[in-house]
C-alpha cells in the first residue's frame, strides 16, 4: 500500500469518531433522564475508556492481523470467527436500519413542514427510499479509506446539530415547560447501560482503520491515542446535549430528543431535522463497510461462496441496503434497535471478545516460550546419562 493511500493518524480520529458519534446522540438526553445526572456521565466515562483500552488491546492481540474476524479466526478458530461476524453484521445493519429511519422521517416532516415534494415525496415509506436510493453508490468502496469525505461531512453535520441543539437547550427556552425530572431506579439506570455501550461502539472499525494506517503508524499505541483522542470527542458531545437537553425537557425528554423540538420549536426541529439526515446518510458506508465484509466472511465459511468481488461486493452492499430499509420502514420506534443492538452486539463485540482475544493471545504464548526450556531440559538429562 503505498503512502498516498494509507490513513494519517486525524484519518484515523475521523473514522473511529464517526463510528461512535452518530444515531445515539439522539438518545443521550433521554439516556441521562434515565440515569440521572451523575450516573450518566459515569456511563459515559466508563465506556469511553472501554472503547479506548479495547482498541489497543484487540490489536496488540493480533498485530498481524488485516481484520477483527481473522484476529478472532487465528486466536478462536472459525467458530469465534462466525460468532463474531454474526454479532458485526447484526449490529451494524441495525445501526444502517437506525439511521434510515431516522433520516427518512426527519426529511418527510422537513417537507411537509416547508410544503415541498408533493404528497408522495412526503410519505415516509417513500423519504427512507430516497435516503437509501442516495446513499448506494458510496456502499461498496474497496478501502475503507474511500469513505472518508462521506464520513467527514457526516461527522460535521452531526456535531453541527449536536451544537445546536446545546446552544438551543441552554439559551432559548421557548414556551415548552417539563415536567419535573424521572424518578431515577436501578431499573432504569440499567436501560441506560445498552445506550451508553452503543454509543462508543467502535471494534468493527478498529482493524479497517489499523490496516489502512501508514506503515510507522500501525502500532497498539497508536490505536489506543487514535480511540482516545475519538471518545474523549464524542464524550464531549455526548455529555454536552446529554445535561442540556434532559435538563430542558426533564421528565418530557423523548428517546430522540428532536422530537421534542417539534413542539417548542417547530422551524428548529425541521431545520435540525434536515441536517441531520443528511449527516445520517452520509454516515451509512462506513458502517457498511464492516457489514459487507463480515457478510463476505460468513458465505465463504458456511456455503463455500468464492471470494468478495467487485460485482458480488456491490451485490451485498445493494442486498444490505436493501434489508436495512426494510427494518427502517418496518420500525416506528428508534429505542428498540438502539437498545438491542446495544445489550446484545455492542457489548460482544466492544467489551467481551477483545479481552478475550487478549488472554488467549497471552496463553498462547506461554507454552511457546516454555517449549524451548523442556526442549533444554531433555538434551540436558540425555547429555548427563551420556557422560555417566
Amino acid at each position: 500500500r503505498t503512502r498516498a493511500m494509507a490513513l494519517g493518524l486525524g484519518g484515523g480520529v475521523l473514522m473511529l469518531c464517526r463510528a461512535m458519534f452518530g444515531i445515539g446522540a439522539l438518545s443521550m438526553p433521554y439516556m441521562f433522564t434515565l440515569a440521572g445526572t451523575p450516573v450518566g456521565l459515569l456511563l459515559l466515562v466508563v465506556f469511553a475508556l472501554n472503547s479506548t483500552a479495547m482498541a489497543g488491546i484487540l490489536v496488540a492481540s493480533a498485530p498481524k492481523a488485516e481484520s477483527y474476524e481473522q484476529a478472532t479466526r487465528e486466536l478462536c478458530g472459525r467458530g469465534g470467527e462466525r460468532f463474531l461476524a454474526a454479532n458485526i453484521l447484526f449490529a451494524n445493519v441495525g445501526t444502517c436500519a437506525a439511521y434510515l429511519a431516522t433520516a427518512g422521517e426527519r426529511l418527510a416532516g422537513a417537507l411537509r413542514f416547508w410544503r415541498l415534494g408533493g404528497a408522495a415525496l412526503q410519505r415516509r415509506a417513500v423519504a427512507i427510499a430516497l435516503c437509501a436510493a442516495a446513499v448506494l453508490p458510496f456502499t461498496a468502496p474497496r478501502r475503507l479509506g474511500a469513505a472518508t469525505w462521506p464520513s467527514a461531512v457526516s461527522l460535521a453535520l452531526a456535531a453541527s446539530v449536536a451544537v445546536a441543539v446545546v446552544v438551543t437547550s441552554l439559551f432559548s427556552p421557548g414556551e415548552f415547560e417539563p415536567r419535573t425530572q424521572r424518578e431515577v431506579s436501578s431499573g432504569s439506570v440499567l436501560r441506560g447501560v445498552p445506550l451508553s455501550c452503543y454509543a462508543f461502539s467502535a471494534m468493527s472499525q478498529v482493524f479497517p482503520v489499523y490496516s489502512e494506517l501508514d506503515r510507522p503508524l500501525r502500532t497498539p499505541r497508536t490505536m489506543s491515542l487514535a480511540a482516545g483522542a475519538a471518545a474523549l470527542i464524542a464524550f464531549i458531545l455526548y455529555a454536552a446535549i446529554g445535561i442540556s437537553a434532559s435538563r430542558r425537557f426533564g421528565g418530557d425528554t423523548a428517546p430522540d430528543v428532536l422530537a421534542n423540538f417539534e413542539r417548542s420549536d417547530p422551524r428548529l426541529f425541521h431545520a435540525l431535522g434536515a441536517a441531520y439526515s443528511v449527516g445520517l446518510v452520509m454516515g451509512v458506508p462506513l458502517m457498511l463497510f464492516p457489514a459487507r465484509r463480515s457478510l463476505g466472511m460468513l458465505l465463504t465459511s458456511c456455503c463455500g461462496c468464492p471470494e468478495l468481488g467487485g460485482r458480488l461486493s456491490a451485490l451485498l452492499s445493494a442486498g444490505l441496503v436493501a434489508i436495512a430499509f426494510g427494518i427502517a420502514v418496518a420500525s416506528r420506534n428508534l429505542l428498540p434497535i438502539l437498545d438491542l443492538v446495544g445489550s446484545v452486539s455492542a457489548i460482544a463485540v466492544d467489551s467481551v471478545l477483545p479481552g478475550i482475544l487478549f488472554l488467549r493471545s497471552g496463553a498462547a504464548a506461554v507454552p511457546a516460550a516454555r517449549a524451548p526450556a523442556q526442549g533444554e531440559g531433555h538434551a540436558a538429562d540425555e547429555a548427563e546419562a551420556a557422560c555417566e
